[in-house]
């Protein structure tokens, strides 16, 4: 369940980008908390492939996440 900070994946200067403290590393690869469901507050995890990383804690999304897409960046323990 989510209880925590939430965000979601824009466009900027042509980039799909998102916070990076929202990715996580896990198993080799990069991932992302995609929420499924807000009123529930569940969420799946989903693969991502990150480019480059921006000034402003943002890092470019290049594959696995779409535009306008809830993401969960912090989860409250």
């Amino acid at each position: 369940e989510v209880d925590g900070e939430k965000a979601v994946a824009t466009i900027k200067n042509g980039v799909l980008a998102m916070p990076l403290r929202g990715i996580i590393s896990k198993d080799g690869g990069k991932y992302v908390r995609i929420i499924t469901d807000t009123k529930k507050k569940t969420y799946k995890e989903v693969e991502v492939k990150i480019g480059l990383e921006a000034d402003e804690g943002l890092v470019e999304i290049l594959s696995g996440l779409n535009q306008d897409q809830e993401i969960v960046t912090y989860i409250k323990q």
